[in-house]
């Protein structure tokens, strides 16, 4: 409590602060560009008849926003190179965002496409626009859509190895400890028992060479197969099986906290007097306005300077509760003033409460209409589980860098933390879909 804000450190570095500003404007500005380019030739190919166009395209966007962008990134940087494709930080991150933007503005533009009128389209090709007429008669309509928020983070984060024999360090090595390869990896030999080391276990042969050295980083990876990415992921089986629960939990505890306060933050943007309305409002602008990522590293380092303690797992649930929150309570406000008004009269000229006329007429008809975004901030926070890696959090995300750094699999372990995360968010979508065919009033 008696910590003292000092801002001449921060002015002593705000050159540099600019400086960074610059950066990642810059990059935002240059993903945007190469994002929009790629989601327009991707709406293309959604409203496409042909199915060879049709079916990649869906493929894409439906792989791309239903990943973690944070695992994009990672993917691209430090797995692509084992594919001998070897990017720059910066490239990698404008590639990744770029690919991940254009996902979603591939269905902002499908939306564009779809909503000219059929008659445009036919008077093109009546004055002999053939080929282009999609160009020049679709395109101007697009900005009638909806523009997305993109949320841009992104973190340089080090995936390091190590190279270990039987009471033998080089001055490569980086290793975490015996006690840390027991505990994650209980199956595996034990280097305090001077049995075999993780990386002869691995890849089958000596951790010396001929002349003693220690193989390079290059061969080891160039010698990993798929039979030894199954025998390690055999071996990490109860370290991932915990991030994962533990990135479940995550993300079902925020969701469900977001969700109970967004109702109230939405009730109190349609309904409240007008100064409750202004200071929701300033909670759900500021909030909705600033990164994920900062509000996790502001819960875990800033609370703890004013007296409040929290842990890893408890700030990382309170930044993301807020942050759902103020994108729910947009959601309620806005289900809720598109009711017509005469129903809510209606509902007090028979003498029902406002609290009844929540729950029996505006609550329903504004579950059907909140209910399709409500899941995308349900997958967008899964997806934003993955940042409380920064602080330590064991989710899946970190538990796989931690495999990482034993067997240098990045690409096959990166691979399979985003394919566990397709699977949660597509299962995430499809029960939403399933829950509003079920709650849609029959036509």
């Amino acid at each position: 409590m008696g910590y003292t804000l000092n801002f001449a450190a921060v002015w002593r570095s705000f050159d540099l602060l600019l400086e960074g500003l610059a950066l990642s404007l810059g990059l935002a500005f240059a993903a945007i560009l190469a994002g929009c380019l790629i989601g327009l030739v991707t709406a293309f190919g959604l409203v496409s008849k042909n199915l060879f166009l049709r079916k990649p395209a869906g493929l894409y966007v439906t792989v791309i926003r239903n990943t973690p962008i944070l695992v994009l990134v990672l993917f691209s940087y430090f797995a692509l190179p084992q594919l001998g494709v070897r990017l720059g930080k910066i490239e990698s991150f404008v590639l990744t965002l770029a690919i991940y933007s254009g996902a979603y503005l591939a269905e902002v533009f499908r939306g564009g496409l779809l909503s000219v009128p059929p008659g445009q389209r036919e008077a093109g090709l009546a004055i002999g626009a053939h080929g282009n007429a999609d160009t020049h008669l679709d395109h101007p309509s697009l900005d009638a859509a909806q523009r997305p928020a993109i949320l841009e983070q992104h973190d340089d984060l080090a995936v390091q190895g190590h190279f270990a024999c039987s009471r033998d360090r080089s001055t490569r090595t980086d290793l975490r400890g015996a006690q840390d390869q027991c505990r994650d990896l209980s199956g595996d030999r034990n280097l305090d028992r001077c049995e075999l080391p993780l990386c002869r276990h691995l890849l089958g042969i000596g951790c010396l060479d001929a002349r003693g050295r220690a193989p390079s980083l290059r061969a080891e990876v160039i010698a990993m197969d798929f039979p030894a990415f199954l025998d390690q992921l055999w071996l990490a089986r109860i370290p991932l099986l915990k991030g994962l629960g533990v990135s479940i939990s995550i993300s079902f505890l925020s969701i469900v906290v977001g969700t109970v306060l967004g109702v109230f933050v939405g009730l109190a943007l349609t309904y409240g007097y007008r100064p409750v309305q202004w200071v929701v409002r300033g909670y759900t602008d500021f909030i909705r306005g600033t990164p994920v990522l900062v509000l996790v590293l502001a819960s875990y380092y800033v609370l703890s300077t004013v007296g409040i303690d929290l842990g890893p797992f408890q700030a990382g649930i309170l930044a993301l509760s807020v942050f759902c929150s103020s994108h729910v309570g947009e959601l309620v406000r806005g289900a809720l003033q598109a009711i017509p008004k005469g129903q809510t009269e209606a509902a007090k000229a028979i003498g029902l409460t406002f609290s009844q006329t929540f729950v029996y007429v505006l609550g329903p008809q504004a579950l059907r209409q909140a209910l399709p975004a409500w899941v995308n901030t349900a997958a967008e926070m899964v997806k934003a589980s993955t940042l409380l890696s920064i602080i330590g959090v064991a989710e899946l995300l970190l538990r796989t860098q931690e495999q990482i750094s034993r067997s240098f699999m990045s690409l096959e372990f990166y691979f399979f933390a985003g394919f566990l995360y397709f699977v949660i968010n597509y299962s995430i979508e499809r029960f939403g879909r399933y829950v509003e065919r079920k709650t849609a009033v029959p036509s």
